[in-house]
Formats: C-alpha cells, structure tokens, sequence
C-alpha cells in the first residue's frame, strides 16, 4: 500500500521534547502535551480531546504533581 512505518523510540523522543517544558512522559507508551490535559485523577488523566490515559501507580504521583504544578503557572 506504499506506506512504511518505523518503530519509535519513546526514550528517545522523550529526550528531544525535553526541552519544551509542557511535555511529559506519563506512560511507557504515552508522552502527553500538558496543555491538552482537562483532568488528572484515579489514575487516569483525561485530555481536552475526550482521550482517556490510564497512568501506572509507580508514576502517578509524579506526573499528577508535575501537571498541577504546570497549570498553576498558566
């Protein structure tokens, strides 16, 4: 069909989008812009888009103190 797809490397990609501070990896799977997120609880954190992304226990409280933290400076 003419179209060729490449695996990504997330740890890759995490580290070029490093340097845009509204990035952050919340899954093995998922690196989430954190100006699209509407809700961030039990776990889960639900974008602007109606996409729901479950978060891993081991991260959750990092990455809900990081996208508070982000839109208290907005």
């Amino acid at each position: 069909d003419g179209h060729f797809s490449k695996p990504i490397d997330f740890d890759v990609m995490e580290k070029e989008l490093s340097e845009y501070n509204y990035f952050i990896r919340v899954h093995q799977s998922y690196i989430v812009n954190m100006m699209y997120v509407r809700k961030i609880s039990s776990y889960h954190i639900l974008l602007k888009n109606g996409v729901d992304i479950g978060v891993p226990k081991k991260r959750y409280r990092e990455v809900k103190k990081a996208i508070l933290e982000f839109k208290a400076k907005l």
